[in-house]
């Protein structure tokens, strides 16, 4: 066995353009940030494999326990596949998730385990609202557990066992989100085909929490399906991605807005941006901006997750905003191991 890599980290990710479209062919503008996940393994002097985070801890005695929760799990995603439950319980909590990227990694870990490891997840990112936060955990951990073994893993196969993870997570994922978190950067993403790296030279992006969504990404994707079943919604959605592309490489602030504002009215039309965001984003409009989700949106509630802000927008219309704001960078570098 190899010696154990201290820490890892992955990014999170915001998806400039092409949220829900991308699950169905559409292209997206996705950008890595400067925000992210670190995932730290030390030997546990007890034969146990335990995670530690901010949000949930949990103990599993050894490494056949953890086994026997991801069995249930591909049991219930089994239901979940034939239709006789919601993507949202397969994953009974954190705990599972985890437990499933250990499975995933290989025999290797679990051989390794049964001596104990001791898990540390530190998140900058907000959970459920848009960054990404599933799948650079899913990429950091499996970027740690892979040096665990005799046979690393290469950054294709990491990046197949993300989305692998994240299928648990979301019912059906794009595979945008691990990609981005395995090799950072900014992509024009398509599934099943070759993503293309983009030099959009990014300005920080401005990025409002608007209160973390009621429903899952899963149920959201779920929920928007039978609407892509419009090929000119794809169209629309393809269209508005090219749009934005081009405004990132003119450097044009109008061109741009404009963009998010179609890609706004897009989002709003399959219904995953609830009433009181969209009132929000009227403001924005109101004051010469453009603004939009940036991530899956909600289906109920009130809050969307992560809204991107774009527009020289005045410090009047900040002092009254009702949500927090801060700035990320985008590009950030992809998953690392680092001391």
């Amino acid at each position: 066995m190899n010696a154990i890599p201290i820490r890892a980290r992955a990014p999170g990710k915001i998806i400039l353009t092409g949220e829900h479209a991308v699950v169905h062919g559409a292209p997206a503008l996705v950008t890595a940030i400067s925000r992210g996940i670190t995932v730290a393994v030390a030997p546990c002097p007890v034969s146990e494999i335990s995670v530690h985070s901010d949000c949930f801890f949990c103990t599993w005695e050894s490494s056949v326990e953890v086994e026997r929760s991801a069995m249930l799990v591909l049991e219930r995603y089994a239901e979940f596949q034939e239709g006789k439950r919601g993507i949202g319980t397969v994953l009974k909590d954190s705990s599972d998730f985890v437990a499933m990227c250990i499975h995933l990694v290989g025999p290797d870990v679990r051989e390794f385990s049964s001596a104990g490891i001791s898990v540390h997840i530190e998140s900058e990112l907000v959970s459920g609202s848009g960054m990404g936060s599933s799948a650079a955990i899913a990429t950091a951990i499996v970027l740690v557990l892979s040096g665990l073994g005799d046979h690393p893993l290469n950054p294709e196969q990491r990046f197949a066992l993300s989305v692998e993870a994240e299928r648990f997570q979301h019912g059906n994922s794009s595979g945008a989100d691990p990609f981005v978190a395995v090799h950072g950067g900014s992509f024009h993403y398509r599934k099943e085909e070759q993503p293309r790296r983009l030099d959009l030279r990014l300005p920080p992006l401005t990025l409002v929490d608007t209160g973390r969504p009621e429903s899952t990404t899963g149920e959201c994707v779920a929920s928007v399906r039978p609407a892509f079943c419009d090929p000119g919604l794809l169209a629309s959605f393809t269209e508005v991605s090219c749009a934005m592309e081009r405004a990132f490489y003119a450097g044009t602030e109008n061109e741009l807005v404009c963009a998010i504002r179609d890609n706004h009215r897009l989002l709003s039309r399959i219904g995953v941006v609830p009433t009181e965001v969209t009132r929000w984003i009227e403001t924005v409009e109101a004051a010469g901006g453009g603004a939009k989700i940036c991530g899956a949106g909600s289906v109920r509630g009130s809050g969307a997750g992560m809204v991107w802000v774009v527009g020289g927008m005045p410090d009047s219309f900040w002092a009254g905003c009702p949500f927090p704001r801060f700035e990320v960078d985008g590009g950030s570098k992809g998953a690392h191991l680092f001391n």
